[in-house]
């Protein structure tokens, strides 16, 4: 690698308020390097880390929230933009507890969407039951029972529930059965 020329080490003293101002002027120039120095062990505390990475952590979130929305005219070329004030941490902040509001209304929604597909399979197994819903609506905490019986049964086996319990026949021939009751009732029908 060919050295083009010397660079001069220069220590610059700047205020504390002034030093996002100095180095975004500086770098906007593009006429100077880091003099890094190796350490072996890193002694910032957690604190620290925080503090030095806080614009770093609106700029990554912002970048993924992003990337979920699908917006793809993320720039990529920082040159023309300044460092981030105090006006745009707050707005960066209002952006991503919007986003975060967002996500979690969509979750939200998601999860219900899935509870009404839920019900609505529900809805369509009792729908093939041909059986108005006026007559299961009484019943609450269902009890169903699955069966065969004699055919000459299901007339006496039907005038014998009255309203404790809706009797469907599942077959032509009326032998199979669905007896839908409520919990407290179940117990009668044992003796079927």
């Amino acid at each position: 690698m060919a050295k083009t020329a010397a660079m001069s080490l220069i220590e610059l003293m700047v205020l504390k308020q002034d030093v996002y101002t100095v180095l975004e002027y500086i770098g906007k120039k593009g006429s100077f390097q880091f003099q890094g120095k190796t350490f072996k062990e890193n002694n910032n505390s957690a604190a620290e880390e925080g503090i030095l990475d806080f614009d770093v952590q609106y700029y990554n979130e912002i970048k993924k929230a992003c990337a979920v929305l699908d917006f793809t005219d993320f720039p990529t070329d920082l040159s023309d933009y300044n460092a981030p004030g105090e006006q745009d941490r707050d707005e960066a902040n209002k952006f991503l507890l919007a986003f975060n509001e967002l996500q979690k209304r969509l979750s939200d929604g998601a999860e219900a969407l899935e509870k009404a597909r839920e019900a609505y399979k529900e809805a369509m197994a009792f729908s093939n039951l041909r059986v108005s819903y006026s007559e299961l609506e009484q019943l609450s905490f269902i009890s169903l029972k699955l069966g065969k019986i004699p055919v000459e049964n299901y007339e006496p086996l039907r005038d014998s529930l009255l309203n404790n319990a809706v009797l469907v026949p599942l077959g032509d021939d009326r032998s199979r059965i669905l007896v839908a009751s409520s919990k407290k009732d179940a117990l009668q029908l044992i003796q079927f």
